[in-house]
């Protein structure tokens, strides 16, 4: 048997995935998920990174911008990710957190949280 520790380095056999518009995408990882689902909305909607606030209320980090260093402030923050039209999104969050800017910007996309929309994080 392996230890609990070892386990969790690997993803389980259902991985991560998203589901937008009833076509679902396998992804390795969350931040996969998080830049895939960021990707997919811009290619149906240009403006939305315009439209999404920077950071969310009450968080001192942006998790947004056209400027690389805003998104990154030091070694931890890991690589951000560019995005169509030279946006810079900031991959390195906790899951908790990456499901609250999905559900940002779902909202501002005008989706459907579990119809539209539908993300697994495991």
């Amino acid at each position: 048997m392996l230890s609990d520790r070892f386990q969790r380095r690997f993803p389980s056999a259902g991985g991560c995935s998203f589901t937008l518009w009833g076509v679902t995408h396998s992804c390795e990882d969350q931040k996969e998920v998080l830049v895939g689902v960021f990707r997919a909305l811009v290619r149906d909607d240009p403006g939305l990174l315009a439209r999404l606030p920077p950071a969310l209320p009450r968080w001192s980090r942006k998790y947004l911008s056209r400027d690389k260093s805003e998104v990154r402030r030091g070694q931890r923050d890991g690589s951000p990710v560019l995005l169509p039209g030279d946006w810079w999104l900031r991959t390195h969050w906790m899951k908790g957190n990456k499901i609250e800017i999905l559900r940002l910007a779902a909202r501002h996309a005008g989706l459907t949280r579990g119809k539209d929309l539908i993300v697994r994080l495991d």
